[in-house]
């Protein structure tokens, strides 16, 4: 750009009054104070007064602008001087002042929107800056324990989701197939949380209660000694002598009020973050998502999905899913409980040699042993059954009628669904209380049946042996828990392939009804043992993994611009599901650990209730504690694969200097050695001979390169959790004699305790790592994509920051261009002429795009009054490829972005043109012929300045970082600039990477750009 640009605003015009732009500069999640985001000193910034509907910011969300003093100094243009483009001309006199960033043209107002105090989930401890930090890292390790139940949010949203463009609205309904699996990720969901509730309930009910403090053995007097595990403490010990239902009472709470405790976040979080911006979406007709007066016509999905009034308010559908989740969880226990108890009872009562083990039971056990023997336990854990089964079902009916949008009807418009929640909800505490009343009712004596043979009696002298019996039905849930995640897993692979299916029997609704016949087949033959049950569930497994690999190879040609060929849902899920399974086996193993004491010393001894001598001591007290294979299996795996990576990382040595193209325009001012650093090839150039600085940005750009091939690595982590989990359940649910070597007490088995306990060191340290400024997120980059998309999936989960920074920053616009900041008399004369720049960095640019979308009208008509400018943005790049339907090309308006090479030195090396091609040469036509012209309704199109002309939209991208990536082409284009790598007014060599974009020359110059294009 050359010459002057002129802005819209009366000439000499300086005062912040009388300015006609608002530029509203949003910043990442890196929590940049608002002095940093307007680059001032924070004594030089105050929040803004601003007019938000009666509405007004607080700790999480507020407006800042420069103070009066910053804002008289930095708003004066040079005297007697045109305003021109920022450094035009490098080396000319006044450069610096004119590339101060702290400066602001002229008929410009500066904003900053802080928000980064959402994305981060701990608080400022008293007692120094140490003890502070140690609360802070604690707090953040504790979120880790969401982590999976944030991906399945994550992988709700990577789903194809059905718009008006494949049969939404105008009247028309969605077919359940075109969901693309809506039901089945929140059963996912659900089943995660049936997980937690079942590895707390291993230790606490099955280890500690029953194990632990075991029923008297033969040689003691039952009711003055007791067998407990030495390594509880005295007043858990104590608990030996209580009744039954007590102990079953304090170690069921612990699940429970688990379960409880996430309930409370949840609505902590929500109030935090939704219940404040009401005001906001209620819009006053302006078409706010959520409406009061939006129909369900109008809460349709519409393309694009992020323009569909009512997409960031899902405050019904999270709040009716934290009452369906602790129901189920509660009912559980319940079922857990009265199952236990009720068989107990009738194999203490006949002596029965079986119904010790899910295995066989049905062919070893009398069920109505146990209804005739304790009836009022058999109801109560029959109720709790009953409760997850209708706990699954409306998981089911709730996404068939708001799949996709919480507005939806069926979930906005009515309370039915909430009315239900609060049914099964007490319906699971009745079932939980009525089965520790039936349990001390029928005074059963262990909530374990008595092992098979029954140990004979001690010789005298050699003292008693210790045999106590499991849980029954805690050793096979876990187990039949991850075989559904697993399916469900499979069935994703093929969901955004199948819904484009015309077959039925390729679509989603058909592989989740294969699903349903396998695991039936599968807890059939669990519960029988009859070999053919078992033979003929394997083969319908293999049949379905067919099904859905075939569905997935027919639509693979469809998928090559989305993540890991289409299969991004699965990815996911399989993320989630593997770190369940490792928080879980971590868990179990890590309390069996605890208890179970190592060879040569006592795991068990005899306690009095009176304090004194016990008659006899324990014979075996060195003897084993069982908990479910799956999990010792899995940790074994684990350990397997941490040494594998361990010897691949040994392995690698960077030998030679790896070259990567820059970005267009990069050196165009830092630097006049442009020569010196072109796209030769590395062979042909010395590095010796090179700049320090050259070297230091080569650097910074292999660097850079290796964090962008994330996606491979992910990709591979889901694969070996897929193998992983599968040879865990075949393990595990297989009757092998490899298994005897896998029981707790040998010497295999206890190297999955420390494999676990290593992943969990690793990611502790990388979490910690991440926050390790006392104020970041828990998980880095990985918390930020969980946090930025609503809780559709999973209620515990993190928390949306973006259900109240979009509607919030709209506000902000509305207000702006409605010139509510002057009286209400010049309003009308100064609305026309107001305009937004919407300045956006990292996941502040997605916040940006997202408060552009859900502008749109219903007409979808270009939004003369705004632009945009990010930078440093993985819109294209990331989110784009993750979510097609959110930020995918059609709904950017882009081309499209094929996936990363694994191999070479630049991952998208096939993305850069070579010099001289044809490519090359016709790059600067973009947008493209008609045929490739941005699709009406997508941002391109929003931004659209006009007929052939390029949209209001500049983005600013360097080589050398991680996680910024072009939106259009790294060929240039005209809406791609290459920001600076290197610090032009530092002393030393200084390299950018992903932050200090608005301090380079390039921002002042696409503000520029944008300005002139009003």
């Amino acid at each position: 750009m050359s010459g002057s640009t002129t802005v819209p605003q009366a000439a000499g015009a300086a005062h912040e009054s009388e300015a006609d732009v608002l530029e509203l500069r949003i910043h990442g999640v890196s929590n940049t104070p608002p002095a940093g985001a307007l680059g001032l000193a924070a004594h030089e910034v105050e929040p803004a007064a601003v007019d938000l509907r009666g509405v007004h910011g607080d700790a999480l969300g507020s407006f800042w602008w420069p103070g009066p003093d910053a804002r008289r100094r930095d708003q004066e243009p040079p005297a007697q001087e045109p305003v021109r483009t920022c450094c035009e001309g490098d080396g000319a006199d006044g450069c610096e002042e004119c590339c101060d960033p702290r400066r602001i043209p002229p008929g410009v107002r500066r904003e900053a929107y802080s928000w980064g105090a959402m994305a981060r989930l701990s608080w400022a401890a008293p007692g120094g800056w140490s003890f502070g930090a140690v609360v802070s890292g604690v707090v953040r390790l504790l979120w880790v324990l969401v982590l999976p139940f944030g991906m399945a949010n994550v992988a709700y949203w990577a789903r194809r989701i059905p718009t008006s463009a494949h049969g939404a609205g105008n009247g028309r309904r969605v077919r359940s197939y075109q969901h693309g699996g809506a039901a089945a990720v929140r059963l996912f969901a659900l089943v995660l949380t049936l997980l937690l509730t079942a590895s707390t309930l291993t230790v606490t009910l099955d280890l500690v209660a029953t194990k632990c403090l075991a029923e008297s053995a033969r040689g003691l007097d039952p009711e003055l000694e007791r067998v407990v595990c030495t390594a509880l403490p005295d007043a858990v010990q104590a608990l030996a002598f209580a009744p039954t239902a007590v102990r079953a009472a304090w170690s069921s709470a612990v699940p429970v009020a688990l379960l409880v405790a996430l309930w409370a976040l949840g609505q902590r979080t929500r109030v935090r973050y939704e219940e404040l911006t009401s005001a906001r979406k209620g819009g006053e007709g302006r078409g706010y998502p959520g409406a009061a007066g939006a129909t369900a016509e109008q809460s349709a999905p519409r393309f694009p999905l992020l323009s569909t009034p009512g997409f960031w308010t899902h405050r019904v559908l999270t709040l009716t899913g934290e009452r369906v989740h602790l129901a189920a969880g509660i009912g559980f226990v319940a079922a857990v409980i009265g199952w236990s108890g009720a068989v107990s009872a009738a194999v203490r009562g006949s002596e029965a040699s079986g119904c010790r083990r899910m295995r066989d039971f049905l062919r070893e056990c009398d069920p109505q042993d146990a209804l005739a023997t304790a009836p009022g336990l058999v109801v109560a854990g029959l109720v709790g059954a009953l409760v997850v089964v209708a706990a699954v079902w409306r998981t089911v009916q709730d996404s068939a009628a708001g799949a996709d949008v919480g507005a939806r009807r069926g979930l906005g418009a009515r309370h039915g669904p909430a009315v239900w929640a609060n049914v099964l909800v007490a319906g699971s505490v009745a079932a939980w209380a009525g089965s520790l009343v039936s349990l001390a009712a029928h005074d059963v004596a262990s909530l374990a049946p008595p092992p098979a043979p029954p140990a004979p009696p001690a010789p005298s002298g050699d003292g008693v042996t210790v045999a106590a019996g499991s849980v029954v039905g805690l050793g096979a849930a876990p187990s039949l828990l991850v075989a559904v995640l697993v399916g469900l897993c499979v069935c994703a692979v093929a969901w955004r392939s199948g819904a484009r299916s015309g077959s039925w029997f390729l679509r989603p609704q058909a592989h989740l009804l294969y699903l349903a016949v396998v695991l039936g087949l599968g807890a059939w033959a669990l519960l029988t043992g009859i070999d053919a049950a078992c033979w003929t569930a394997g083969a319908a497994a293999v049949l379905l993994v067919g099904l859905v690999l075939a569905t997935w190879a027919r639509g693979r040609s469809h998928h090559g611009d989305e993540a890991w060929w289409g299969t991004g849902p699965a990815v996911f899920l399989l993320l989630a599901a593997g770190f369940a399974v490792l928080l879980s086996a971590l868990v179990v193993l890590g309390a069996h650990s605890v208890l179970q004491r190592p060879a040569g010393t006592a795991t068990f001894e005899v306690v009095r209730v009176d304090g004194r001598e016990p008659s006899a001591a324990v014979a075996n007290g060195s003897g084993a504690l069982t908990v479910p294979e799956v999990y010792v299996v899995f940790g074994l795996i684990v350990g397997l694969a941490l040494l594998a990576v361990a010897v691949a990382a040994l392995a690698t040595v960077l030998r030679r200097l790896r070259w990567i193209a820059r970005a267009p325009g990069t050196w165009s001012v830092t630097t006049p050695d442009s020569d010196c650093y072109g796209d030769d090839d590395p062979r042909t150039v010395d590095s010796s001979a090179l700049p320090v600085r050259v070297l230091r940005v080569l650097r910074m750009r292999r660097h850079a390169a290796a964090g962008q091939r994330a996606e491979l690595v992910v990709g591979v982590l889901a694969a070996f959790f897929l193998l992983a989990l599968l040879l865990s359940l075949t393990l595990a649910l297989a009757d092998l004699p490899v298994l005897s070597s896998l029981e707790p007490g040998h010497d295999v088995a206890r190297l999955a305790a420390p494999a676990l306990g290593t992943a969990a060191t690793l990611l502790a340290v990388s979490v910690a790592a991440a926050g390790r400024d006392g104020a970041g997120r828990p998980a880095g980059v990985l918390w930020d994509l969980m946090c930025f998309l609503p809780r559709a999936a999973h209620p515990f989960g993190p928390p949306c920051y973006a259900e109240r920074v979009v509607p919030e920053v709209r506000g902000r616009l509305d207000a702006w261009l409605d010139a509510l900041d002057l009286p209400p008399a010049r309003r009308a004369a100064a609305a026309p002429r107001r305009r937004v720049v919407l300045s956006g960095h990292s996941n502040g640019g997605m916040l940006a795009a997202a408060v552009v979308l859900a502008r749109s009208d219903e007409d979808q008509t270009p939004q003369r009054d705004v632009a945009l400018l990010t930078y440093g943005t993985q819109l294209r790049g990331l989110f784009g490829r993750l979510f097609p339907e959110l930020f995918g090309p059609a709904a950017l308006g882009t081309p499209p972005l094929c996936r990363p090479r694994f191999r070479g030195a630049d991952p998208w090396r096939n993305e850069v043109p070579r010099a001289g091609s044809v490519v090359a040469q016709s790059s600067r036509t973009w947008p493209r012929p008609s045929q490739d012209e941005p699709r009406r309704g997508s941002l391109a199109h929003q931004l659209r300045a006009g007929v052939g002309r390029g949209p209001r939209w500049r983005n600013l991208w360097r080589r050398t970082d991680f996680i910024g990536f072009p939106v259009c082409a790294y060929e240039p284009n005209p809406v791609d600039r290459g920001a600076e790598e290197l610090d032009p007014r530092a002393y030393t060599v200084t390299v950018w990477h992903h932050s200090h974009y608005p301090a380079a020359p390039a921002y002042r110059k696409a503000l520029d750009e944008l300005l002139a294009s009003f």
